[in-house]
């Protein structure tokens, strides 16, 4: 029962992200715990003082809490998502301008088959591995490249 509690408390910390690992956050751990610090007082006091109904305002307030946390983490995930676009952004128009400015850099155009491929231009990422090969045909650029075309054949039909 308590995993259970810990697992949805874990998913609400985490909601919005990408994150599909079953592993229990140090936040959701901290929320969880807060969770139940807070009910076993809330029990505790009423049961020794007999105060039942502050249990029921306890409640209320537990739960406008939550959802005041729930909505901060919320704008916090967007917060970082836009945050990380921009950076991306910024970082592609700086490694395109070195590759213009030097055609043979191969770094260059490594990097940015690795942006395109992370924002899921897949295509550009293949154009773009294909040109650091030819620049610089390694093992590993080529491992790359074959890794990269078997993935766009797993995109092709769908499979995950």
């Amino acid at each position: 029962m308590a995993g259970g509690v810990f697992f949805v408390v874990d998913r609400i910390v985490k909601v919005g992200t990408k994150g599909t690992d079953a592993d229990i956050s140090l936040g959701g751990i901290f929320f969880a715990g807060l969770l139940f610090t807070l009910v076993f007082a809330a029990v505790t006091i009423t049961v020794f003082t007999g105060a039942v109904a502050l249990f029921g305002w306890f409640l209320a307030a537990l739960a406008a809490v939550l959802t005041v946390v729930y909505a901060w983490r919320v704008a916090m995930v967007a917060r970082d998502r836009k945050l990380m676009a921009a950076m991306f952004a910024e970082e592609e128009a700086v490694v395109r301008a070195a590759a213009g400015s030097d055609p043979a850099n191969a770094a260059a155009w490594l990097r940015l088959s690795e942006l395109c491929e992370l924002k899921g231009d897949y295509p550009a990422a293949l154009k773009y591995c294909r040109k650091c090969c030819e620049l610089e045909p390694t093992d590993a650029n080529n491992r790359r490249l074959e890794r990269m075309k078997a993935d766009a054949v797993k995109t092709l039909r769908g499979i995950p």
